[in-house]
């Protein structure tokens, strides 16, 4: 029982030829897939937010009002008002979380009726904050009409050191 395989033999020395390929077929459903498959796609509007980077000389750092919002695990609020000071409130509950953000729009809306000119602010955010916070105050900063705004990362808190207490003289 012999196989056989595609492919014509050269009757002179028995060797087998290669048959040209039919990409026809192959062809054709590439010319009805890609179309199809273009139609279908879903394209998403990207969108950019104007942020200053640190060292780039934005108008955050130029601005006469040096607005800080700042962000941690626990509190919100915001520094570098002169002749003001704000509490940093607290937003640890989804509650205080929404009732302090509300007040920091507030105390936003109030601070760009006070200083027009201002053009942006510096939000100071603590590395363990979560993405959504973050983007919720930049946005809150945004409507608010300080737009133009440089994001900093706060430096992270050292690990705490256990201490024992040692009576004078003594060793713990």
């Amino acid at each position: 029982m012999s196989l056989r395989t595609s492919g014509r033999r050269n009757k002179r020395r028995g060797q087998l030829e290669a048959e040209d390929l039919n990409l026809l077929p192959l062809m054709s459903l590439f010319v009805a897939l890609v179309p199809t498959l273009l139609y279908s796609a879903v394209f998403v509007p990207v969108s950019a937010l104007g942020i200053d980077f640190p060292g780039t000389g934005g108008a955050a750092v130029a601005s006469s009002l040096a607005l800080t919002v700042r962000l941690t695990e626990a509190t919100v609020g915001l520094d570098g008002v002169p002749d003001r000071v704000y509490a940093q409130r607290d937003r640890t509950a989804p509650e205080a979380w929404t009732a302090a953000m509300d007040t920091v729009r507030a105390e936003l809306a109030e601070l760009r009726a006070a200083y027009p000119t201002s053009q942006g602010a510096i939000l100071v955010v603590s590395p363990l904050v979560p993405y959504r916070d973050v983007v919720s105050v930049m946005d809150a900063v945004r409507e608010a009409g300080f737009g133009n705004s440089t994001l900093l990362g706060a430096a992270a808190p050292g690990p705490v050191m256990a201490t024992a207490d040692v009576a004078p003289g003594g060793t713990p």
